[in-house]
Order: structure tokens, then sequence, then C-alpha cells
């Protein structure tokens, strides 16, 4: 199948029959989407912060 990563996804498909293949792929999801509402949540606050706070973003400049 190709060489081993040391990651996430590795370490399931590692652990043989303990979980399904339907069980990995939600795990995936449901990492994929915490990533991305983190992210997008930090960033919309960081832009908040900056349009009120006109000294930090003229820091940032």
């Amino acid at each position: 199948m190709g060489e081993t990563k040391n990651d996430m996804l590795g370490a399931l498909l590692a652990s043989g029959d303990q979980f399904s293949d339907e069980q990995i792929v939600d795990f995936m999801l449901a990492l994929l989407v915490a990533g991305y509402e983190t992210t997008s949540t930090i960033m919309t606050l960081a832009v908040k912060f900056l349009t009120e706070n006109p000294l930090a973003l003229a820091q940032l400049k």
C-alpha cells in the first residue's frame, strides 16, 4: 500500500480490526471539520479585535 506514516490515520489503520472503515472515515471527517471550525472562529475573532482596536492594527502594519 505504500510507506507507513506516523500520523492519526496511520495509527487508526494500524489498530487492526479495532475500528471499522466507517468509524475511521467518520473520525477523520470529524477532525477535519473541527480544525476548520476552530480556524474560522479564531480568524473571525482576530478581525473583530483588530477592527475594534486601531492601535493593535497599526502595530501589525
